[in-house]
């Protein structure tokens, strides 16, 4: 009888995954707004996507773009359907609905930076150790907002407006379902 051993990879041979560096929750509105507690004007937006960011220990400005070109083309979004396609309820009347764009459809983006989506649940409170620093934080999620309307300025329409990062913020939102996707980069 013949044996087999099978070898347990070391930690140095074994493939290693990019660390996470960015966390991304996207929620698909039919409308939102943001209230700040400084004296800038509050901000909103018509049909599209709110976006809650949060960058953790290891993001740089050269990883930017390719969050942003995910976020902008990936399919999540309903396209606006003609009458004779909906019910008198305003329901799609198919479930295979095609999902497109935020891009391809032409609708706004609200980006909302939350350092909370970085934290850690430890005992009964919550740390938020692998966020990066307020200033690093701050140059990110700029690059980010300015990265996104950058590339949605190819669009017809849609705006991209943002939160103040830092600030305490109220928002406001109307949402077609629960319609909520996690990613993290």
């Amino acid at each position: 009888m013949s044996t087999s051993s099978t070898s347990i990879p070391s930690a140095s041979s074994a493939s290693t995954t990019p660390a996470k560096i960015c966390k991304v929750v996207v929620q698909q509105c039919i409308k939102a707004g943001l209230k700040f507690d400084t004296a800038d004007a509050p901000v909103s937006i018509g049909k599209g996507m709110v976006v809650f960011i949060c960058f953790l220990h290891g993001a740089t400005p050269d990883r930017i773009d390719s969050i942003v070109k995910a976020i902008m083309t990936v399919k999540l979004s309903e396209p606006d359907l003609p009458s004779s396609e909906t019910s008198n309820s305003g329901e799609s009347s198919s479930n295979n609905v095609r999902r497109k764009s935020v891009v391809d459809c032409d609708y706004d983006i609200l980006v909302v930076p939350q350092a909370t989506l970085g934290g850690k649940l430890k005992g009964t409170g919550v740390q938020y150790h692998g966020l990066v620093s307020k200033d690093l934080g701050f140059e990110l999620f700029h690059g980010f907002v300015k990265a996104l309307k950058e590339f949605k300025a190819g669009a017809r329409k849609g705006n991209v407006e943002c939160g103040v990062y830092g600030a305490r913020q109220i928002l406001n939102m109307e949402t077609n379902g629960p319609f909520t996707h996690v990613f993290e980069f």
